[in-house]
């Protein structure tokens, strides 16, 4: 508990996404067998093992990831889905960034356990400062993500920069459901909201907005659906259910009672969650 109060505490005074997902750690959340951290694609699935692992399954098959590809993922948390990709998928390389520190070190073990350190190329680095050359990648991925880059639009400039020509853009995303809300009440939490999730407010749109911006990105074929229903409320029904079973016992307290306040205070409402997918066109010639 004192923990989670220290968490909160510092909220306001450390708003760094790698606060957070320290916080988090990998033993702190709802999965069991598995490491991602994402709510998942729930149509089907029974576990959030299943669903997050369904949504990473989503998100390749949207991006047409297929053998031969040269992948960048960004923001790969503890790196299950580039093992799950790699081996499933077989692109020629998947590279791979992260912030975090702690998740960077806990998934280069696990690729180095796999053998596939020459396959999976994991690195420290940031998604709005791509530390590769133009026209690197054919494939640039964002599983649940990209709602914390400072900012959304400056990732998707960067990811039209290290696309080839014909290269695609596929991200599962955090937005806005609308247009802000006006009464004090809402405002505030969803101020609270975003300073807990680390979600800048120039990233909080909706996905009417979010196809624009890749449109103003440069970007072709732009494609943004909302697959909130096989997220929200599934996801929230079995944080619930584990967080009261013996297994719930090993969170945070703070996690523990997070899906619950969440639904009280009606936080998923003013959100939508949405799968899309941008091309390159064939075209085009270096950005920058």
């Amino acid at each position: 508990m004192r923990q989670s109060l220290a968490f909160v505490g510092s909220t306001f005074a450390d708003s760094t996404i790698g606060s957070l997902y320290e916080f988090v750690g990998s033993g702190n959340y709802y999965t069991e067998t598995t490491s991602y951290v994402n709510l998942g694609y729930w149509a089907g699935a029974r576990t959030l093992d299943e669903a997050s692992q369904a949504l990473a399954g989503l998100l390749a098959r949207t991006a047409q990831l297929q053998q031969g590809d040269e992948v960048l993922d960004v923001g790969f948390g503890f790196g299950d889905q580039d093992l799950f990709w790699f081996q499933n998928f077989a692109p020629r390389r998947i590279t791979a960034i992260n912030v975090v520190p702690l998740q960077v070190r806990a998934a280069h073990r696990r690729v180095e356990r796999a053998g596939l350190t020459h396959d999976i190329r994991l690195q420290l680095a940031s998604a709005t400062e791509l530390p590769f050359a133009e026209q690197s990648f054919d494939k640039v991925l964002a599983l649940e993500c990209a709602f914390h880059f400072e900012t959304r639009a400056t990732f998707f400039s960067e990811a039209m920069r290290v696309l080839r020509p014909g290269g695609t853009l596929v991200t599962c995303d955090l937005i806005a459901a609308g247009p802000r809300r006006t009464d004090v009440k809402r405002r505030l939490i969803d101020r609270v909201h975003c300073r807990l999730w680390r979600i800048p407010r120039a990233n909080m749109y909706d996905r009417h907005e979010y196809a624009h911006a890749l449109t103003r990105a440069g970007y072709a074929n732009v494609r943004v659906e909302s697959i909130a229903a096989d997220v929200f409320e599934p996801y929230l029904r079995f944080c619930e259910f584990f967080a009261r079973g013996e297994t719930g016992r090993r969170l945070n307290p703070l996690l523990r009672v997070g899906p619950g306040a969440m639904r009280r205070l009606g936080w998923f409402d003013q959100y939508d969650y949405i799968l899309a997918r941008a091309d390159k066109a064939m075209c085009a010639g270096p950005t920058g």
